[in-house]
């Protein structure tokens, strides 16, 4: 390889690597813009007693989440807050509201890690003992109401696929993707004649990625 093609495929991997840069920069300011607005919006209807509403808007707030960005954190914050204080009122209907938007926006906006996970553990804590309040007001026959250990075991049982298998679609995406970028930019010589090494290579751990990718995303189920 000549030092001209060398410089010539540095150029093209700094471009791609500015635009994939520039498209998460998109993502992460539209996150940013939309944290800020649900925080505003959950801010006033607090202001003015409508907590509903504000538990809808500080749990898209949560939605939004970008690491290290402050609207993220306060929607979460002002979820658990909100909850703890119904709670403590007796408003049970709007604590299990809040505590269900926290859980459920913790868990839409993990990866390889929850967001809050410590104040996810406290918030199943409170929504099981909240189920079985419900529980045991509801049914006929007390006896048969289920505990809160039967609900903190539910809330606490993994969902959704295991971290491995997430790791591994993470890890083949990043396989099929470079595999096709070492084909565009390795695959094919001066005349566009390909390279058969670099074709077979490419090939091979494009498959390979794929395979591992969907895997990953379709193995199923919870740990």
């Amino acid at each position: 390889m000549t030092y001209g093609t060398w410089q010539a495929i540095r150029r093209r991997m700094a471009t791609a690597l500015l635009l994939a840069a520039g498209l998460f920069g998109v993502v992460a300011v539209r996150l940013l813009l939309e944290g800020h607005q649900s925080v505003s919006q959950g801010t006033e209807y607090e202001r003015n007693g409508k907590l509903t509403e504000a538990v809808a808007a500080y749990r898209d707030a949560a939605r939004a989440y970008v690491p290290l960005t402050p609207y993220s954190a306060f929607g979460f914050e002002r979820l658990f807050a909100i909850g703890e204080h119904a709670e403590e009122k007796g408003d049970l209907p709007l604590a299990r509201l809040a505590f269900e938007s926290f859980r459920g926006a913790a868990l839409a906006t993990r990866s390889a890690y929850t967001p809050h996970n410590h104040e996810l553990s406290e918030v199943q804590k409170h929504l099981a003992e909240l189920y079985a309040k419900w529980d045991h007001a509801h049914v006929e026959n007390k006896e048969t109401a289920r505990s809160k250990p039967y609900f903190a075991g539910l809330l606490q049982a993994p969902v959704g696929p295991s971290l491995g298998r997430a790791v591994a679609a993470l890890f083949g995406l990043s396989v099929w993707i470079s595999a096709v970028v070492a084909f565009l930019f390795l695959g094919l010589d001066p005349t566009l004649r390909p390279k058969k090494p670099v074709v077979l290579t490419s090939g091979i751990a494009f498959a390979l990625g794929m395979a591992l990718f969907t895997w990953g995303l379709l193995g199923g189920g919870a740990a």
